[in-house]
């Protein structure tokens, strides 16, 4: 049964006063959710732009390493479902090897990726402050339930240089987004006359 659609019905579902002024909260809600992924799309979009046009020689020390990331990150979503690698490697009836191989495909693209933003954030002079970095890992141990393994890796070297290299690319992204999104200002040159 549905509920009458009235200024009491909104009062007990939200902190407005009238209807019409839920319907407007739900509204710009709705916006916000809308415009963000916009731009989360549209920052893919010039990320897969810059990438794919973009020749880059990708040494293979950095793909495997990338490897073992992913499986690291893999690793971690199974354990918060209380899963095991090896577990799931039987229920998907794959070696270890297998999930290697079927890894490299989206490792190697990753890589690519994280040259190419790198490069083009050096030249634009993008990276993350220490201070940023700082907020980051508050930030994460402030929304995940940490049994100081979390803060073990987000405080180490490697933590610490993923959050900067993560910081820098978002930097880097909403950059480009804005550089984008810009009107035109220049205006063409009108034709000097000659004496």
């Amino acid at each position: 049964i549905l509920p009458e659609l009235t200024d009491e019905f909104s009062k007990s579902v939200s902190d407005v006063e009238t209807l019409e002024a839920l319907r407007a909260e739900i509204r710009d809600a709705l916006e916000q959710r809308a415009a963000a992924e916009a731009r989360h799309q549209f920052g893919d979009r010039i990320i897969d732009f810059a990438t794919a046009n973009a020749s880059v020689e990708l040494p293979e020390v950095m793909i495997a390493n990338e490897v073992e990331i992913m499986r690291d990150e893999l690793r971690t979503r199974l354990a918060q479902q209380r899963i095991g690698l090896d577990q799931y490697l039987a229920m998907a009836k794959q070696s270890p090897e297998e999930l290697t191989a079927e890894l490299r495909g989206p490792a190697t693209q990753r890589v690519k990726t994280l040259l190419v933003l790198s490069a083009i954030a050096e030249e634009e002079g993008i990276d993350a402050t220490d201070t940023e970095i700082d907020a980051e890992i508050a930030g994460q141990l402030a929304r995940y339930e940490d049994d100081g393994k979390l803060r073990e890796y987000l405080t180490g070297r490697r933590g610490r240089s993923y959050l900067r290299m993560t910081l820098r690319n978002r930097k880097l992204v909403d950059t480009l987004i804005e550089r984008a999104l810009e009107p035109a200002t220049t205006h063409p040159e009108q034709p000097q006359e000659s004496d």
